[in-house]
């Protein structure tokens, strides 16, 4: 049953990519949306060493800029949940806090660390538009950071996913680890199964994903 779900969704995609990730309209794609650069950039600005050096130096105003700039930057943020990081991201009295939460949740990744992460994103949330504790906000910073091993979550794609593999992802509207480590096992189960990304990151992945949930949804109407 799995197998054949998987051979589905591989189908769903190359039926819009016929060429997979060679695809011209594949690559054209890329190319417009640039997930390569914002890779880079967060790999550069948020480097563990950089991080380090704000943290021991307690100047954190620059990281504190530059984490939002690539925030407002991603094309898979919503405007709201943009709003809502850029809030609590003013509040200067939460930027030590906050650095030290994301250089932990980044590079020394477990769910002590996760759950820390959330819990600080949670500081501001009896004001209105200051809780940015969304989904795709936390795998944001993971997903882009190592693409190899984490995945971006989108709450519509990762449920309808799951509905497709019937994988229980336990999931629960706030971030929480347990439901991020069965999204991952998921898509790990999916790549391990998948002649088309076996050798694929896990954006790519989530991209094959998307394309055959939005077939399906095209099909069905």
């Amino acid at each position: 049953m799995f197998a054949k779900q998987v051979q589905l969704i591989e189908n769903l995609f190359l039926e819009q990519y016929p060429d997979g990730f060679e695809d011209e309209l594949w690559l054209a794609g890329e190319k417009s949306y640039k997930p390569e650069q914002m890779i880079t950039n967060i790999n550069q600005q948020l480097s563990k060493e950089e991080l380090e050096l704000t943290l021991e130096s307690g100047d954190y105003q620059e990281a504190i800029d530059n984490t939002l700039h690539l925030v407002r930057q991603s094309k898979v943020i919503s405007v709201f949940e943009k709003l809502a990081f850029q809030n609590f991201v003013e509040h200067q009295e939460i930027h030590e806090q906050f650095l030290n939460a994301l250089y932990n949740f980044m590079y020394d990744y477990n769910e002590e660390n996760f759950d820390n992460f959330i819990m600080t994103l949670l500081s501001y949330r009896h004001e209105r538009n200051s809780k940015p504790t969304k989904w795709t906000v936390v795998s944001f910073f993971k997903a882009y950071q190592d693409p190899q091993n984490y995945i971006f979550v989108k709450p519509t794609t990762m449920k309808g996913i799951a509905k497709i593999l019937d994988w229980d992802i336990q999931y629960k509207s706030m971030p929480n680890y347990q439901t991020y480590q069965h999204i991952l096992a998921m898509i790990r189960a999916f790549q391990a199964e998948s002649s088309l990304c076996r050798n694929a990151d896990m954006r790519e992945t989530q991209g094959v994903i998307y394309t055959a949930l939005r077939g399906l949804a095209l099909n069905q109407d």
